[in-house]
């Protein structure tokens, strides 16, 4: 299978990579999440995991039993002795903090050749190292000390525990892992290949927003069935074989960043045409979040072989502008704020809405226009 199509993964991180492909065994009243108990962790949905949240700042859940959570810790390096410990730790911990906990995977990248080499040949050393360390309170180590309290049979009795509910799995392509495991999801079958692969990267954007919204605010992300299966719905019904319709804007504004204070926004034309228009930077940043969404569309459009729809957007704002402008010189009123307000304010039937519409307007001050297209509020001598 040869998925270059979903290039946009390339850009995802590999555990959201793999938290966006279990997605797809989710099951109703189960819920995957986030760095809630391990790096990805399936759940149902009503569990009592509240209060370990706070202690288990690496851990997420991912493939759920039917009474109980799979932790799995998610990798993609090359595993040293220390890795493996780690992962040994966190796991003892989890153990000992949560008792609903079926199964613990760890799943590596295949192509870095690691080995399942979790549990070590002799434990004895192991527990030595851990009775005689002196490392601060935070640190793994410590907290798997002050759990055996220098207990060797507790200690083999938790790591025994631990390996009877193990597995070791290595992944040989996550791209194509996504691209196989949606196709029922998304309709693969009945509908062209660029659609399939918009879809799954349009879910794919919304999800990794979302949760690393959460993560930033040092909270665990959770996804439940109910919550999946809305947003599938929601892409499906925005992206056919005929149609792409932008995703609502008020989300995408939540995930738009522009910072005017960043010399490259700073230096661009739009921005300094922008700033002719003498309006207050708040008005501006919201402008640029305007183009920032258009061009989310444009793209979208472009992978779509929608050209057609780019093209009568733009055509129709450039036609707006230059009857604006027109009307203005011949009232006398021609300044940067009137050509920028009236351009905007008069209709755009292709464009899907107001902000598609506003978006058009700024990204064609772009410097890179072509010259018959290219708006200026102010004009360049």
């Amino acid at each position: 299978m040869n998925n270059s199509g979903i290039y946009s993964l390339a850009g995802f991180a590999y555990q959201i990579k793999v938290f966006i492909y279990y997605l797809t065994k989710l099951q109703d009243n189960y819920a995957l999440g986030y760095e809630t108990y391990d790096d990805v962790a399936l759940q149902r949905s009503d569990a009592d995991c509240n209060a370990q949240e706070g202690k288990l700042q690496t851990y997420n859940g991912i493939f759920n039993a039917p009474s109980g959570i799979t932790a799995l810790q998610v990798k993609r390096t090359t595993l040293s002795d220390d890795d493996y410990e780690k992962v040994l730790f966190n796991w003892i911990i989890l153990n000992n903090t949560s008792s609903n906990v079926e199964k613990f995977v760890l799943l590596v990248d295949k192509s870095y050749g690691n080995t399942d080499s979790v549990f070590p040949t002799n434990l004895l050393t192991l527990y030595n190292k851990i009775i005689k360390s002196s490392s601060g309170g935070n640190a793994l180590i410590t907290k798997v000390k002050n759990i055996i309290n220098n207990d060797y049979t507790l200690f083999t009795q938790l790591c025994e525990s631990i390996k009877d509910k193990y597995s070791f799995e290595e992944i040989d392509d996550i791209d194509n892992k996504i691209f196989e495991g949606y196709k029922l999801i998304f309709n693969h079958g009945g509908v062209k290949d660029v659609i399939y692969k918009l879809r799954i990267r349009d879910l794919a954007e919304k999800i990794q927003h979302d949760l690393l919204g959460d993560i930033s605010q040092n909270h665990s992300y959770k996804c439940d069935y109910t919550t999946f299966k809305t947003l599938v719905e929601d892409v499906v019904s925005r992206i056919k074989d005929n149609l792409y319709i932008p995703p609502d804007f008020s989300d995408f504004r939540k995930r738009c960043s522009v910072d005017i204070a960043d010399t490259a926004i700073s230096k661009s034309r739009q921005y300094i045409q922008l700033k002719k228009c003498a309006i207050p930077d708040p008005l501006i940043k919201e402008q640029l979040i305007f183009e920032e969404y258009y061009n989310a569309y444009k793209l979208r459009c472009l992978e779509n072989l929608k050209s057609n729809n780019v093209e009568n957007i733009e055509n129709t704002t450039h036609f707006n502008f230059e009857i604006t402008k027109s009307n203005l010189q011949a009232n006398n009123n021609d300044t940067p704020n009137n050509r920028l307000v009236k351009t905007q304010e008069r209709a755009n039937t292709y464009a899907h809405n107001d902000q598609i519409r506003n978006g058009s307007a700024i990204h064609l001050t772009k410097a890179d226009t072509a010259t018959d297209m290219l708006i200026s509020w102010e004009d360049e001598t």
